[in-house]
């Protein structure tokens, strides 16, 4: 693997953990697979036990949320291995880019990019200690409030996984193996999605200002760098058609999984709920419910500022140039027409939106079933 040393500033922790993994290692990603597979034996029993353990409702509600959470933790991990080469040919696009913003004309957008790479960091180490917050109090709050209760519910026929000594080396597995794998794995895929769309947000805005600055130049500068311009939208058009081929589908996954779990959580919250577990709850949501929202957020402001290209180009004195020149300008403004837009399994976009549906589509599947309850 080619060195990435600004991905890895750029990425931080994220991708460091990854490569600690082995997720990015094409000859060793045999690691991996051994490092997930007790993650994955422990999905037969916490569907077994969702199916055959519960007689209390809220119990049930409450380990069918923590199950979602820690099964999809899991499947982005799979993910990341079967797509590991599309995941290092897009970090290999992001690290090229940086090289070519080292040319001395590109000043400024250099300056403004290590800008942002210190705001990433910022937020990738406030992610990581709240991160940290979350795991202790998720994996440990069982055993010291409730001695016998597993971290995630399992249960197999004919085996008691609550009697000593059992238990204790379930709930050793479940609290410093399970739980960091699959929620560090789940975050650091969000945050590989968000700090992509940021750096896709830079590059568009980037282009704004090459288009801003040739109806300053004279004819021959000013067709030499649109002809620049038109391959760098090229560029970034295929950035963002490589991030949605690699995101679309656990997108999609991602929010109708949120949107379940935010109405089982509040229907938790209208019965004889347990304070431990309504706490552990409410966290986790606040957490992840913080992590769609930045994405979301994000994405949407990769959109609009793809659609500001065409005005962009338009604005350009392209009425006192000639005939290539005007050709140029309309290949920009043609290919603006359709603005970069991720979206979640290609039938919704990622945008504001977007999310306050899916926020109002989890309260509605919430009313429906507390008045069935």
């Amino acid at each position: 693997m080619k060195k990435l040393n600004f991905v890895t500033k750029l990425f931080g922790w994220n991708i460091k953990l990854w490569q600690r993994e082995r997720f990015l290692d094409e000859h060793k990603r045999w690691i991996a697979y051994i490092a997930l597979f007790v993650p994955a034996i422990m999905i037969p029993p916490i569907f077994c036990n969702l199916y055959l353990g519960h007689d209390d409702l809220g119990e049930a509600i409450y380990d069918f949320f923590t199950a979602m959470i820690d099964i999809t933790g899991l499947i982005r991990s799979i993910v990341i291995l079967r797509k590991q080469r599309k995941f290092l040919n897009l970090f290999g696009v992001v690290e090229s880019w940086y090289e070519d913003l080292k040319h001395p004309n590109e000043h400024k957008a250099l300056e403004t990019l290590n800008q942002i790479v210190a705001k990433v960091q910022m937020y990738s180490k406030c992610c990581l200690y709240s991160l940290l917050m979350v795991d202790v109090t998720y994996a440990f709050e069982p055993i010291i409030t409730h001695y016998g209760k597993l971290v995630v519910e399992l249960q197999l026929p004919s085996i008691d996984l609550h009697q000593s000594p059992v238990y204790e080396m379930v709930y050793l597995i479940q609290a410093l193996w399970l739980v960091p794998l699959t929620s560090v794995n789940y975050v650091s895929y969000s945050n590989s999605l968000l700090i992509f769309t940021i750096f896709g947000v830079f590059a568009t805005r980037h282009l704004q200002q090459k288009l801003m600055e040739i109806s300053q130049m004279e004819d021959d500068e000013a067709l030499a760098n649109l002809k620049q311009c038109v391959v760098y939208h090229s560029k970034i058009i295929k950035f963002g058609e490589d991030l949605e081929e690699l995101y679309s589908l656990m997108s999609l996954l991602d929010i109708s999984l949120y949107c379940i779990s935010v109405c089982l959580m509040l229907v938790y919250l209208t019965m004889d709920f347990t304070w431990p577990l309504l706490f552990k709850g409410v966290i986790v949501i606040l957490f992840l419910t913080t992590l769609i929202f930045l994405t979301y957020h994000v994405a949407d402001v990769l959109t609009n500022e793809s659609m500001n290209i065409a005005e962009l180009a338009y604005n350009t004195n392209w009425m006192d140039r000639d005939k290539e020149f005007r050709s140029c300008i309309q290949v920009i403004i043609v290919r603006s027409q359709r603005p970069l837009m991720l979206t979640a399994g290609g039938f919704q976009p990622m945008n504001m939106k977007t999310f306050l549906a899916i926020m109002r589509a989890s309260y509605s599947f919430f009313s429906v079933l507390r008045s069935t309850v």
